[in-house]
């Protein structure tokens, strides 16, 4: 059930974008994300290794040196000891959101939202079932199916109207077909652009589902 559970985890994360408009971003650069609570926890136990799993090996030395610097001066006065903390916090996050290819814009504080499936996919990895988190992506599947899929269908039926009405038709078509196939790829276990990677060496003008 754990393996379900994280290949159910991996495809959230690769449709997230797509299945959840306006969503938040992942947690992971938020105080109330995993990263920032072992963050806090070596600043208050004094052992970083535990920490050292969310970076890289070729970071491990920038992080250490602010770590043992908070470490040393946190002592000192309350003030002092925010200021290293957030910092040491903030180097943490940032050299995280590195590894993951992701821009830093800033520690999120306590109680940012976050989207529902990533609660969801935590719920499911703590809990050790997959059952809430399957029920959940499988509503909002079928709700964006089903949108795209009535948009389509009413531009069909105005297509040769006019030459408006019939780019109309194209870009729902195009909607529709994209949102599909970006559903079949990331369960298929593919990666975002692994399409568009199969859509290079498609010749131009074919009137199939590759390249729209």
């Amino acid at each position: 059930m754990r393996l379900i559970t994280f290949s159910i985890l991996v495809i959230v994360l690769l449709l997230g974008s797509l299945l959840l408009p306006g969503r938040a971003d992942a947690h992971c650069d938020t105080m109330d994300g995993p990263v920032a609570k072992a963050g806090l926890l070596a600043l208050e136990t004094g052992k970083l290794d535990p920490v050292l799993r969310w970076i890289s090996a070729q970071q491990e030395p920038e992080l250490r040196h602010v770590f043992e610097t908070a470490r040393a001066l946190r002592s000192r006065d309350e003030d002092v000891r925010e200021v290293v903390d957030m910092y040491f916090l903030e180097t943490l996050v940032r050299l995280h959101r590195a590894t993951e290819g992701a821009p830093y814009t800033g520690l999120k504080p306590t109680g940012t939202p976050i989207a529902p499936a990533i609660h969801h996919a935590e719920e499911a990895l703590a809990s050790g079932s997959g059952s809430d988190l399957l029920a959940y992506l499988s509503s909002q599947i079928q709700s964006g199916l089903e949108l795209r899929l009535h948009r389509a269908l009413e531009a069909a039926s105005h297509a040769d109207d006019s030459i408006e009405h019939g780019r109309e038709w194209v870009a729902a078509y195009v909607e529709f077909v994209h949102y599909v196939e970006a559903i079949d790829t990331a369960a298929a276990g593919g990666g975002a652009h692994a399409h568009d990677d199969q859509n290079r060496n498609v010749p131009a003008g074919r009137a199939d589902h590759a390249d729209h």
